[in-house]
């Protein structure tokens, strides 16, 4: 291009500098000068709208013809070629050389045509003349003249048709008489590699645009990648099959059909290390960001997505997830609780719970423990007793068949010590419920799948939903249903997690077995904080956060938790009455309201081995059978009574199994059916008892004390059971036996080291009393 001179002022651009340069003096007017035609995309920018001169042989070169159309198409203008009746092979040089002027040469460029018209006065030279170079055949030649066309205008129904027409009398005319269907052959030949290159600039642009999208929660592995191609008639997809075993290929580690809950399943999809529910709906929605991220662009029916998604629940189907037993999710990682190493999230866990807070190794969580001191007044043991249950549900010892109760009036940090639980678990592992919800709703059981806690605040009397929870505690299978879903492996589940109620009183069962009583492990609050003192300990917000003066030390309350032996979790859970003093209390103050049998026992029956007491019937004297004794009694308190046979299953089971206590039924010869080991209290000549209360309930759970004669309240004696618990705190637990020790009165330690010797320390004498 001369100097100064831009591209819109270019009047044409031709090749070489000699011939451009020549033009250029003889016009008056810039002519550019470019290397090759073939360099014209590559050197001159797009759309610039000038016009392109070339050699007067052009017409006889295919190469240079496929090149100068391209080029006009390129820069959007025109193209001429020198008169051939110049000479062959003649450019300006040999123009101007001639005699032609300025003004020849403005015709010239006046009489220049688009690509297309170009195009079209070829193609009338080709028909008298002998092939172009570059073209060796006939078919050669008609596959150039096909390529041309397609990037003139490939959807040019009108050019095609001209094309045809002219290769056909092109091949008659040189005896090959080629018809329709062979024209049409030669140009999908000729065309296909360049629409393949097409299709794939094409699909590139589509996947290019889907991926800008960020609106899902879904993270595609652009699987379909391969399997999708772009014809001139839009996108291909494979078969529903195809696309299946390319989700089962990408996915399958991390995507997987669960036959016991006859859900979908995802790996890491919102919180990495987790497999989470996810719903058909939501997996067609993966289907449809899969086959976009691969260039669809929407080109795709319900039924594709449907059939897809149906197939690749078959071919991902499992059982159940695989179950890792002695690790414990985290945020930042699995820990492997034998060594405590922290390792790194993998879906070979099968994890469908984690603990959402980091692990800390080293975390403390003293005000934690401080506050649970307070709220039990003191009671080491029943903190102790706490933090078993709370590594139990850690670690979903489900094995116990256990429940934690809790039971008080509000006021007294009972809500405090559920959200701390909550929180511990994750409040998304935990499903708050009610027994009424249990009782009514055949959806409901559902809901527990999978939860390492089930809650039930505030739990009311319900004899149906009382029978739900012993199986919820029992590792029964539990049927579940939810609604428009059925299982089709299986028809129930076993609960995961423990179960934790709430109320302000206790639970009356259905029914007065021990089968309900013996998993309670009720823990009593009733140390009430004042309206004034009262602070945010912890608490939920409505984002699902915490709040409060715990929320930053749950792993300190988790290090705290996993701490505790597995003996020692073991022995608190199993036999709390043997540990925990305070628990006999509970259990026996438990029992004594919500069973009528139980109350009259602790007041009219004595426990005395050798003695025998007869059943009889209502129309027996009540001051010496067991039956009547207890209906009158009802009678007089007015309970509820129970019918004779009942009496008699309840009466066997409270001494047998909720006391302990050795008491058998045989039938006597003279007497007729009764108990062994037991008695009625003595009853004057006016039917009132003469002798003092029996108390059989509380002494055989609770162990109460004798008071001394001096009735100074320093002056009480520990039962056999305190010598029991203290001597197992001894053993198991020796942190908390001293707690226990100082707890006592000095009259006591001397009873305690009087009876149990081994028990004595070391050291002298403390205030007068051995220490």
């Amino acid at each position: 291009m001369p100097p100064g001179a831009t591209l819109s002022d270019l009047a044409a651009v031709t090749e070489g500098w000699k011939d451009a340069a020549i033009a250029t003096i003889r016009t008056g007017r810039p002519v550019g000068a470019i290397a090759g035609v073939s360099h014209i995309a590559k050197t001159l920018p797009a759309g610039v709208g000038v016009t392109t001169v070339f050699d007067s042989d052009g017409l006889t070169n295919a190469n240079v013809m496929q090149a100068l159309i391209r080029g006009g198409l390129h820069l959007g203008g025109k193209i001429t070629l020198i008169p051939r009746d110049i000479g062959e092979k003649c450019g300006a040089t040999e123009f101007f050389g001639s005699g032609r002027t300025q003004s020849d040469f403005d015709q010239l460029l006046a009489g220049a045509r688009n690509p297309r018209a170009f195009f079209l006065q070829w193609l009338g030279y080709l028909s008298d003349a002998p092939l172009p170079k570059n073209c060796d055949t006939l078919t050669a030649l008609y596959q150039r003249l096909w390529r041309i066309a397609w990037h003139l205008d490939r959807d040019c129904h009108e050019l095609r048709s001209r094309v045809e027409a002219f290769i056909q009398a092109h091949s008659r005319a040189n005896g090959v008489k080629l018809n329709k269907p062979d024209v049409r052959a030669i140009r999908s030949a000729a065309t296909k590699p360049l629409w393949e290159r097409e299709s794939q600039r094409q699909l590139a642009e589509r996947r290019a645009a889907a991926t800008t999208q960020t609106d899902s929660s879904w993270t595609v592995k652009r699987c379909f990648d391969d399997a999708i191609t772009l014809t001139p008639d839009g996108v291909r997809l494979p078969p529903t099959g195809k696309l299946a075993a390319l989700m089962e290929q990408s996915w399958s580690k991390h995507l997987k059909w669960r036959l016991d809950f006859s859900s979908f399943y995802a790996y890491g999809r919102t919180t990495p290390g987790l497999w989470e529910r996810v719903s058909d709906r939501e997996v067609k929605e993966l289907v449809q960001r899969e086959l976009d991220a691969a260039g669809t662009d929407g080109e795709y029916g319900l039924t594709v997505v449907d059939n897809t998604v149906a197939l690749l629940s078959q071919r991902v189907s499992v059982r159940q997830l695989p179950q890792a037993h002695g690790y414990i999710p985290f945020r930042n990682g699995v820990l492997r609780v034998s060594d405590r190493t922290l390792l790194e999230h993998s879906p070979d866990y099968g994890f469908t719970w984690q603990l959402p807070y980091d692990y800390i190794p080293g975390a403390e969580c003293g005000p934690v423990v401080d506050w649970l001191g307070w709220a039990v007044n003191g009671d080491k043991t029943v903190v102790q007793l706490i933090r078993a249950c709370l590594k139990a549900m850690i670690l979903g010892r489900t094995d116990f068949q256990r429940y934690l109760e809790i039971v008080g009036p509000g006021g007294t940090g009972k809500g405090v010590l559920i959200r701390l639980i909550q929180a511990l678990l994750g409040r998304s592992n935990t499903v708050s419920t009610s027994l009424s919800r249990i009782a009514n709703s055949r959806f409901e059981t559902g809901r527990f799948m999978g939860k390492r806690l089930i809650f039930i605040p505030d739990a009311d009397y319900n004899p149906t939903a009382v029978d739900t929870l012993k199986q919820l505690t029992g590792e029964d299978f539990i049927p579940w249903e939810r609604k428009n879903e059925n299982s089709d492996y299986c028809d129930g589940f076993t609960l995961e997690g423990w179960v934790m109620v709430a109320t302000n009183r206790e639970i009356v069962a259905s029914d007065h077995t021990n089968a309900l009583f013996r998993r309670r492990i009720p823990i009593y609050f009733n140390h009430v904080v004042p309206d004034g003192e009262r602070r945010d300990l912890i608490s939920f917000c409505p984002d699902g956060s915490l709040r409060g003066e715990f929320a930053d030390l749950l792993p300190g309350v988790f290090n705290w938790v996993l701490d505790m032996p597995d003996k020692l979790m073991e022995r608190y859970i199993k036999n709390p009455r043997e540990y925990v003093r305070s628990m006999g209390e509970f259990q026996a103050e438990t029992l004594l309201e919500t069973n009528s049998v139980a109350a009259w026992v602790d007041e009219n029956v004595v426990y005395q081995p050798g003695e025998f007491a007869k059943i009889g019937g209502k129309n027996n004297p009540a001051d010496s059978c067991l039956y009547p004794n207890y209906v009158a009694w009802c009678e007089a308190t007015g309970s509820k009574t129970v019918g004779l046979r009942t009496f008699v299953k309840d009466f066997k089971n409270l001494f047998c199994n909720e006391l302990g206590l050795d008491v058998s039924k045989r039938r006597d010869r003279n007497r007729g059916s009764g108990f062994d080991n037991i008695r009625l209290r003595i009853c004057g000549g006016d039917g009132e008892p003469r002798e003092d209360e029996p108390c059989t309930v509380e002494r055989a759970l609770g162990g109460s004390t004798q008071n001394d004669t001096n009735g100074d309240g320093d002056g009480i004696s520990l039962s056999k059971q305190d010598l029991k618990q203290l001597l197992n705190l001894y053993s198991d637990d020796p942190p908390v036996f001293e707690s226990e020790l100082q707890r006592l009165s000095g009259l006591q330690r001397d009873h305690l080291y009087q009876e149990l010797p081994e028990l004595r320390p070391m050291a002298g004498e403390v205030n007068g009393h051995v220490r």
